[in-house]
């Protein structure tokens, strides 16, 4: 890095180097960084206010830095030519201003980089209805947004139009026309992106955060009229993911969802992430639903507490429950038995295994 380059420039990059996934510029303590699950320094100089503030400024417009002062927060996806992109999120807190950049990887992943079942490669097949990618924040729907997308891009031949606060991954071209649009510089809103998209000739509309009840309304719209939507929405499950579509909305307006919901959905993908065993790694874990009839039929009817079980039913027909998915990793001996039962949501189910792992590692 030349001496008149951002200071944060040489720090960012060194997070990339080793590995992590977040940069963590904070007033008072040394730079930061999460490998794995853990958070660890990068250094031992502790950052003043006055030097988080000097940093920040410095990859800032002068335009966004007012909108920061105005706002007290800041979402940006930051570029160091030949180092990467990288999501940013600044703030102001008692102490001052603070950063938390996440490191994008360079070229978008496919399906099998980032763990989703191989028969998922059957989404790109529809040309109408509403796939979602769920789970908490930070556990990477991002990136496997971006893989799906990645998949429209190597095996069809449309236009895709992406909707993003702020774009993350640029896809190239490869066989498809790609508009990416950021909330913000490029629209004003995630609905009136929709409404515009709309009437722009796209295939395939990629939603970043389904965050309120109008974008919702619009996507399913979408789905509707001979779309594929891809949108992300924070559930910690699918069923809960289902549940959390229709109770944004009102009671009168619920039964209408719930059809359009039914008509639409073809699968929903949620998703955390575990510690690899022996590593300072994380791997994805899916749950799938898919949009079977027996699955719009419990939709429709508001048997959504059903959904559970009807994932365990239809492991034929390609859905799981993330303790399907456990038990995978568990046989693939990339997690514990031990981590298995922690994560579990049937416990009983794994603790015999556990048990015998725990006296091995004793004896």
């Amino acid at each position: 890095m030349s001496a008149n380059e951002p200071r944060l420039h040489g720090l960012l990059v060194e997070t990339r180097n080793r590995g992590g996934s977040d940069f963590h510029l904070a007033v008072g303590l040394p730079p930061m960084v999460r490998e794995s699950a853990d958070l660890v320094s990068m250094g031992s100089d502790r950052f003043s206010s006055a030097d988080c503030e000097a940093m920040i400024r410095e990859i800032l417009t002068e335009a966004e830095w007012q909108k920061l002062e105005k706002e007290q927060q800041l979402d940006l996806c930051y570029y160091i030519p030949r180092a990467g992109r990288y999501r940013t999120n600044l703030f102001l807190d008692h102490k001052g201003y603070n950063g938390v950049f996440r490191v994008i990887p360079e070229k978008p992943p496919t399906i099998d980089e980032v763990g989703l079942p191989g028969h998922l490669e059957e989404i790109a097949a529809h040309h109408q209805g509403l796939v979602l990618v769920c789970g908490p924040s930070g556990c990477g729907k991002t990136t496997t947004l971006a893989a799906l997308v990645n998949l429209f891009n190597e095996t069809r031949q449309s236009h895709i139009i992406t909707l993003e606060e702020p774009v993350e991954f640029v896809h190239p071209f490869k066989n498809c026309l790609i508009n990416q649009r950021e909330i913000g510089p490029d629209t004003v809103s995630y609905a009136r992106a929709l409404r515009g998209a709309l009437r722009e000739d796209p295939d395939v509309i990629v939603i970043g955060d389904l965050r309120d009840t109008e974008a919702i309304a619009l996507a399913l719209t979408a789905a509707e009229t001979g779309h594929i939507v891809l949108g992300t929405l924070s559930s910690t499950t699918a069923p809960k993911a289902i549940d959390r579509i229709i109770t944004s909305f009102g009671h009168t307006q619920q039964p209408q969802i719930r059809v359009a919901l039914a008509e639409s959905l073809k699968y929903v993908i949620a998703q955390r992430l575990l510690p690899v065993d022996g590593t300072r790694e994380r791997i994805a874990c899916f749950e799938i639903l898919k949009g079977t009839m027996s699955v719009a039929n419990l939709i429709r009817e508001e048997k959504t507490y059903q959904l559970q079980s009807a994932m365990q039913l239809g492991r034929t027909q390609g859905m799981q429950t993330f303790d399907d998915a456990l038990r995978e990793l568990v046989r693939r001996g990339t997690i514990s038995a031990e981590s298995a039962y922690l994560h579990a949501a049937n416990r009983d189910e794994f603790e015999s295994e556990a048990s015998t792992e725990e006296a091995k590692d004793t004896a």
